[in-house]
């Protein structure tokens, strides 16, 4: 667990956008936001209908062949 660089995620940026590359994840959107602090964890957990993972589940990678039913079928 990368627990100093959480910390320091916590003290600057509490809700920060992770880039990844494009083609390394299962989503062609270049990242996912990182929510570090407990009580945003906690505020984004009771409220899905402004947070949801729903269109693309919460895995963030999948087998680079998996198709769209395939990750509709994950949720």
């Amino acid at each position: 667990m990368p627990l100093p660089e959480f910390a320091a995620l916590r003290r600057t940026q509490p809700v920060c956008w992770i880039p990844q590359q494009p083609g390394t994840t299962g989503f062609d959107d270049g990242g996912y936001w990182a929510v570090t602090r407990h009580s945003d964890v906690k505020e984004v957990s009771v409220h899905p209908e402004t947070f949801s993972s729903a269109a693309n589940t919460a895995i963030i990678r999948f087998h680079p062949d998996i198709d769209r039913d395939g990750i509709d079928g994950q949720g």
